[in-house]
């Protein structure tokens, strides 16, 4: 064979590929170029059983859409009634209904405990008598409210006991914010400048108020409880 015979123009060489395309027309085989094929991720998600199975209810999407105002029906079911003062940075509404009681204060834990008539006299120091009321917060959420009492003599010349029932006296028809002035040794009473809207007291009756606040370890009923034991020095 010559170097004539072996070497390609390029005439033949179109020649050549328009040959391979009038084959493949004929015989109904498309060249491999001619159509683009479908991205990878797109096959395997068509064909992915699970897809097939979830289409039933998002087949619809219209009826699954949610408005933001629509709102689902619920009634809280209240767990736990909190016994607490004012905090600082909440409006508080309190009712006229009033409970006066003797309370035993656990300063470092910021609890009260109930302290039935037979266990009084088993305490040495740390009782107080205390106003129990119920009141609720500027976002509905409800405690009891424990206002010193008066009793006439220790508390006259008490400026924090004083300025506390003067905050409590403005929260039966105002919304009303007390903070601590330590230089001061008061509670300054603040009146809401807002237009807050009506309280929304628990309907719980306030006995059922009062038994859910002091349930359980809140009240102290014999001279077993960890407090009386902790105050007689008993070990655990």
């Amino acid at each position: 064979m010559t170097k004539e015979s072996t070497k390609r123009t390029p005439e033949n060489t179109v020649a050549t590929d328009k040959s391979v395309t009038a084959i493949a027309v004929e015989s109904n085989i498309a060249p491999e170029t001619a159509e683009p094929t479908a991205p990878v991720a797109e096959r395997a998600e068509s064909a992915d059983p699970r897809v097939d199975r979830a289409l039933g209810i998002f087949s619809d999407l219209t009826a699954l859409e949610v408005s933001p105002a629509e709102v689902i029906a619920a009634k809280e079911i209240l767990t736990v009634m909190p016994v607490r003062k004012p905090k600082k940075n909440e409006f508080v509404f309190a009712q006229d209904t009033t409970f006066t009681t003797f309370l035993y204060q656990d300063d470092e834990e910021g609890v009260y405990y109930f302290v039935e008539p037979a266990m009084r006299p088993h305490f040495i120091a740390g009782t107080v008598v205390k106003v129990l009321v119920p009141a609720v917060n500027q976002l509905g959420s409800p405690f009891i409210w424990p206002v010193p009492a008066d009793d006439g003599q220790s508390s006259r010349n008490n400026s924090w006991n004083e300025s506390h029932r003067s905050a409590y006296q403005q929260a039966k028809t105002k919304w009303t914010k007390m903070v601590s002035d330590r230089a001061s040794r008061l509670y300054r009473v603040y009146e809401a400048s807002g237009n807050l809207p009506d309280p929304q007291f628990c309907n719980l009756p306030f006995n059922r108020q009062i038994a859910l606040a002091f349930r359980g370890i809140n009240t102290i009923s014999d001279s077993d409880h960890p407090i009386l034991r902790a105050m007689r020095g008993d070990i655990p």
